[in-house]
């Protein structure tokens, strides 16, 4: 009997309440959060074994994946630089093409009025008809060159400023610095667009690297969580068991107060009901 005397009251036990149907259902909960808790604290070891192992590789190599995204990006910002620049330079030659053939218009202009004035005119200026036309037609030759050269280097400026574009939005690493969206419409905005990604590139680059830390401690905050729920949901666990144990040694030595605490736990359910009305 001292055995029984050593079991609290059902009022002062904390499970002492429950009907017998509700403890298996309380244990059924526990036994489920337990365990959910439990995988996801598998699950965060090892994603926390898995960064720190990468984290610690990278350290040994004297780099980080932040370092490596710089490096990669800095190939396809440098290519991308050099292609802008040809396309500065042909921009600039069609302007200077573009720039002779208007002067050569105006020398022609002013060399076929001089054609169409009299012989004695001419001879004043001691010059010909024929060598003012020869004179024009060289002149319309050097415009045409002016003019194809202006049309050539205006392609060609076209032709480098797209493939700038394009192998900065082919490369994951600059779209990730934001090459994207619609190709810049002149050679100044592929250069305002290109600075802004240079100077993005640090940033993005420490980025990465911070993220790979949180990430790691992240995932070692889970694991201390989730243990900690685990370890709570067994507790409550052990103190249903407990409480299934208490009722077997009632039940088992004193069918009385076995009774008598089926009839509490009655009431306390009535008074449940009661009070939800």
């Amino acid at each position: 009997m001292q055995e029984l005397r050593a079991i609290p009251s059902a009022a002062k036990r904390p499970y002492g309440d429950l009907s017998d149907k509700e403890l298996r259902t309380r244990m059924g909960l526990y036994l489920e959060a337990a365990e959910t808790a439990e995988a996801l604290a598998a699950e965060a070891r090892e994603e926390y074994r898995q960064r720190h192992e990468a984290l610690e590789r990278d350290a040994e190599a004297i780099t980080t994946r932040g370092r490596e995204f710089a490096t990669r990006a800095d190939v396809v910002l440098t290519a991308a630089e050099a292609l802008l620049t040809r396309a500065r330079e042909e921009t600039d030659a069609a302007a200077e093409a573009a720039q002779k053939a208007k002067e050569l218009r105006s020398q022609y202009d002013k060399t076929e009025t001089a054609r169409r004035v009299g012989r004695v005119t001419l001879a004043l200026t001691f010059t010909t008809k024929k060598a003012v036309k020869k004179a024009t037609d060289k002149l319309v030759e050097q415009r045409m060159e002016a003019e194809a050269e202006e049309m050539r280097a205006k392609r060609a400026a076209a032709d480098a400023r797209a493939q700038a574009w394009d192998t900065l939005t082919e490369a994951p690493d600059a779209r990730t610095l934001g090459a994207t969206g619609y190709r810049p419409a002149t050679v100044e905005d592929l250069a305002t667009k290109l600075q802004e990604l240079r100077t993005a590139l640090p940033d993005r680059a420490q980025a990465i690297d911070t993220g790979d830390l949180r990430r790691r401690n992240d995932a070692h905050g889970r694991i201390q969580s989730s243990t900690r729920k685990a370890a709570e949901f067994r507790g409550y666990i052990d103190a249903v068991r407990q409480e299934q144990a208490y009722r077997r040694t009632i039940r088992e030595l004193s069918p009385d107060r076995h009774d008598e605490e089926a009839r509490y736990r009655a009431d306390q359910a009535k008074q449940n009901r009661q009070v939800q009305h």
